[in-house]
């Protein structure tokens, strides 16, 4: 069924409607996007497909939290988006493995060795803080290294503004006696410029763990959550413009045993990230350079005891784009990163490495075609050097009409973690490897007028890191997953706007049993083959605005680690489920103060995300937004 999805949605993208002139003249070609290429580049000449979530849709889902906004996206999965607010959020971005997905933070890598697959914690992301989110599926590995064999998410701040000063916030209370409050000011004073903000937000939750024998002892597993951003700016001439920043965030929480189990078990954690990005433009070139630091600090208070982590991270990254001639256009720089965790009871005391990564892509911009092609020299402290490239080309049939398609390849290294952490590690672990491939067709560009796509990919990854209880972790031989993204929107006038996706994922891994045979298995745990998403907006007059949003995700394979066996794997199914949202909104005093009111899972479905971990019913949160 999927696809004839697909062959249907490629027909309707090569059809010349009647309106294809009015939507051709609401395209803004001003719009750009920055992580496609590392550079402003106008969304109309990416080559590769790009997804933007602008400040107009964070602003209109007030009542959701980071995962649960990443979710409506077209073939990204968080895992517990909808369970317990409390409970850990695991990003699956085409079905790539959470720690296989590169999120970034104004271009910086958001990077925690300390934790288990190396991956940021979205528990400590504040939308409050955001100004738009751009997310390029597929390997990035070329332009952003290890890490980014899924794809990459930017997550870009809130800028300065034009006036001296402007402030904004918003307060909300709802259901399980969840608070939310946020504050920040902004302005620009000749050449000085700053955003300041901060957030808070706390939350009763629920029983984390399901009640099996409803003995009505379990209780409820709560959290606190702190969110602070400082961000300045000097331009020093025309040409050079400097930007320094710090952020501090803190979550504290209650987590439970375990599947059907509950607990009194605490968890703290607290990252600072600083730096300083830098922009140095002339006519036909642009130098950047950014240079960002994080440290966090996890301590897991449980019944096994008192268990503390510790990581350290660095990311210096220097490049130039330069217009080689009209149309032709380089991008080369030069990447460091080192990760270090403090563990004096490691297999190796306190373990670090480093990456030095030089790189180089060239795009060609044409009237009706571009190329980009690239290749990554990696240099690894530890597992000596690898090269990975990509190479992607995109043909416009017309105004409205795209081809598009690219490979590539990637490279992810065995976190310190895994090599030399405290439980599993093997020092013998070999990196990750992939090819990817995708192609598709596109018809419009995103928020404007009509848009579809229609994208397949296939992806491989080679000796991929599993971990199991026993043997811990280990390389297994192969994994390959394909699948297909399909992305509708359409705003027919100022009043409304609709948008859809449908997403197929099927993998499999393939290990080998002795010199003669292999086996395969489907190992997508808690991925779903089929999801959907529709959304609708519409505003009846000026300044009320109402939303719903709709979501189907299919049945999915879970492990229940069954204590009472040693912890053996044993496979589950989790059932089909579908979530119906709602979101209103209504403005106040020239739209400086908005009213808005969100209700979630309106039906109270019940469905688990996790094995015998409980899910959210019904919840209600309302306040207001002001910006003065």
């Amino acid at each position: 069924m999927s696809y004839k999805l697909f062959s249907f949605l490629m027909l309707l993208c090569t059809v010349q409607t009647i309106q294809a002139q009015e939507i051709a003249d609401t395209l803004d070609l001003k719009e750009v996007v920055v992580t496609h290429s590392k550079s402003s580049l106008p969304l109309r000449q990416t080559i590769k497909p790009v997804s933007v979530i602008d400040r107009k849709t964070i602003d209109q889902n007030l009542g959701k939290d980071m995962s649960q906004l990443l979710q409506e996206q077209s073939g990204i999965i968080i895992n517990g988006a909808y369970s317990n607010p409390g409970l850990n959020k695991n990003l699956y971005l085409r079905g790539a493995g959470n720690d296989n997905t590169l999120l970034l933070i104004d271009g910086q890598p958001l990077t925690d060795p300390s934790g288990v697959g190396g991956t940021f914690d979205l528990r400590l992301l504040s939308l409050d803080q955001i100004e738009r989110i751009e997310i390029l599926k597929g390997s990035q590995s070329t332009l952003y290294g290890s890490d980014a064999l899924g794809g990459v998410i930017n997550i870009i701040t809130r800028s300065a503004g034009d006036k001296a000063i402007k402030v904004n916030g918003n307060l909300a209370y709802g259901s399980l006696n969840t608070f939310k409050g946020q504050v920040g000011a902004n302005g620009t004073l000749g050449n000085f410029d700053y955003q300041i903000s901060a957030g808070t937000q706390s939350t009763d939750g629920i029983n984390e763990a399901v009640d099996l024998n409803d003995t009505g002892a379990f209780d409820k597993d709560g959290f606190n959550a702190l969110n602070t951003q400082v961000k300045l700016g000097y331009r020093v001439s025309d040409q050079l413009r400097i930007q320094p920043f710090l952020r501090y965030n803190e979550f504290e929480g209650d987590y439970d045993g375990g599947a059907f189990t509950d607990a009194d078990n605490q968890y703290e954690s607290a990252v600072l990230n600083t730096g300083v990005n830098a922009t140095w433009n002339q006519e036909r070139l642009r130098t950047y350079f950014n240079y960002g630091y994080t440290q966090t600090q996890r301590t897991f208070n449980s019944t096994f005891g008192v268990n503390d982590f510790e990581g350290r991270f660095h990311n210096a990254d220097a490049w130039v784009n330069y217009d080689l001639k009209e149309q032709l256009q380089l991008v080369a720089g030069l990447n460091f990163q080192q990760v270090q965790i403090l563990d004096d009871a490691a297999a190796e005391i306190d373990p670090s490495e480093t990456i030095i990564s030089p790189y180089a892509t060239l795009i060609y911009q044409a009237e009706k075609w571009s190329a980009e092609a690239g290749l990554r020299y990696n240099n690894h402290s530890t597992f000596g050097s690898n090269v990975n490239g990509s190479l992607a080309l995109a043909y416009w049939l017309s105004t409205e009409v795209k081809v598009f398609g690219n490979y590539t390849t990637g490279f992810k290294a065995p976190l310190l973690s895994q090599l030399y952490g405290a439980f599993g590690a093997n020092p013998e672990l070999d990196p990750q490897t992939s090819r990817s491939f995708e192609a598709g067709l596109q018809y419009g560009i995103q928020n404007q007028g009509f848009f579809a796509r229609a994208s397949y990919f296939n992806r491989q990854i080679e000796e991929v890191i599993v971990f199991a209880f026993g043997p811990g972790y280990f390389n297994q031989d192969q994994q390959d997953d394909q699948g297909i993204d399909l992305e509708v929107g359409w705003r027919p006038n100022d009043q409304w706007q609709v948008a859809a996706n449908y997403s197929y994922l099927d993998g499999e891994i393939t290990t080998v049993i002795d010199a003669e045979q292999d086996t395969t298995f489907n190992n997508l745990t808690r991925r779903p083959k089929h999801t959907f998403g529709l959304s609708g907006t519409y505003r009846p007059i000026e300044n009320l605005l109402v939303s719903a949003q709709f979501q189907y995700l299919d049945d999915r394979d879970d492990l229940f680690f069954n204590p009472d066996n040693f912890f053996a794997a044993e496979p589950v199914l989790l059932d089909n489920y579908y979530l119906l949202n709602l979101y209103a909104e209504f403005q106040l005093l020239e739209k400086r103060l908005t009213i808005f009111a969100d209700l979630k899972n309106l039906t109270n479905q019940s469905f688990n995300e996790v094995y015998g971990f409980n899910s959210l019913g019904r919840v209600f949160l309302g306040g207001l937004r002001f910006s003065f």
